[in-house]
């Protein structure tokens, strides 16, 4: 068989994969779907072992169905949503739930540092990035206030995009 192409898409509420020839016609797809964790007013979080297992299930449907096309896969394509916060450890195990790009629990914060003079950059990326992930930053170890999370200030060695989590742990 000629060589075909996988794209995986990971999407808020699920992930999609599909198998194209070289010149773009459908051979087949897979899908699987994950949930939004709200835990509290304004949050927004998803576990990136959810991703995993969609991605497993979702290629295990491809290769279930199409086993010599997906043989012949010569190339993966991987998107997601981008402005998600996945915290990883120096191992890079992931630390906690993905603050997703909707959440809101940092709209304060935001809104602090959209008023400091010259912190400006790309600001589409900047808001988005900035929502959800100042609180994280902002805590120091031993330091407890109500909707922080402070443990993991002492741990955090990296962090990382949803499809990247995704595209990595695949």
């Amino acid at each position: 068989m000629d060589a075909c192409f996988l794209g995986i898409d990971l999407d808020t509420s699920g992930l999609r994969a599909l198998l194209v020839t070289k010149s773009g016609e459908i051979i087949g797809e897979g899908e699987a779907h994950y949930s939004v964790s709200n835990p509290a007013d304004g949050f927004s979080e998803q576990d990136p072992a959810d991703w995993i297992s969609a991605c497993q299930v979702a290629l295990g449907a491809l290769w279930q169905a199409f086993p010599e096309a997906y043989r012949s896969v010569a190339g993966i394509g991987v998107a997601g949503h981008m402005h998600g916060a996945t915290l990883l450890d120096a191992a890079g195990a992931v630390l906690r739930p993905c603050i997703l790009w909707n959440d809101t629990r940092s709209h304060a914060e935001a809104a602090a540092l959209d008023a400091v003079e010259n912190l400006r950059g790309d600001q589409e990326r900047d808001d988005q990035v900035r929502v959800g992930q100042v609180r994280v930053g902002q805590v120091r170890p031993g330091q407890v206030r109500t909707g922080q999370v402070c443990v993991l200030t002492v741990r955090i060695a990296g962090g990382c995009r949803s499809h990247h989590a995704t595209a990595w742990s695949a």
